[in-house]
């Protein structure tokens, strides 16, 4: 995984296999993130967040009521 502002040349035999962008969110806002070498499932709030490399999001249905 590359990091940081960067340009990022892959190698002739690399294969680039997903494009992540930071998650920007408001102090209200939240996502849940399942890491996938544990099974965890945590929230982060309020803060700008980058998936790591075991980790991806995970959508949540809400009820109309909440909606």
């Amino acid at each position: 995984m590359v990091r940081g502002p960067c340009r990022y040349v892959p190698q002739t035999w690399a294969e680039v296999i997903e494009e992540r962008n930071s998650i920007i969110m408001d102090r209200n806002e939240g996502i849940y993130v399942r890491d996938l070498d544990k099974g965890d499932v945590r929230i982060v709030k309020g803060t700008t967040y980058m998936l790591e490399t075991n980790e991806v999001l995970v959508e949540k249905e809400l009820d109309e009521d909440i909606e």
